[in-house]
């Protein structure tokens, strides 16, 4: 993946991934973040770290009986 930054229009930036347009907005921190959020999103994705799952709601049909 590579990520380019660049002016669209006067007042906004446009992020392109690969030379494709991925979004706009009105400030470049913004751009700067939809990047960041990516890469950490892809880095999480390559984790080999067990995701942990929810336990299952009070009462839900899984739960046993009480007695």
């Amino acid at each position: 993946m590579e990520f380019e930054i660049e002016r669209y229009g006067r007042r906004h930036w446009a992020v392109y991934e690969d030379g494709l347009l991925l979004c706009v907005t009105v400030y470049k921190k913004g751009a700067r973040a939809v990047i960041a959020r990516i890469i950490e999103g892809a880095r999480k994705e390559n984790s080999t770290a067990e995701v942990p799952t929810r336990p299952e709601p009070h009462g839900s049909s899984r739960s046993e009986p009480l007695t």
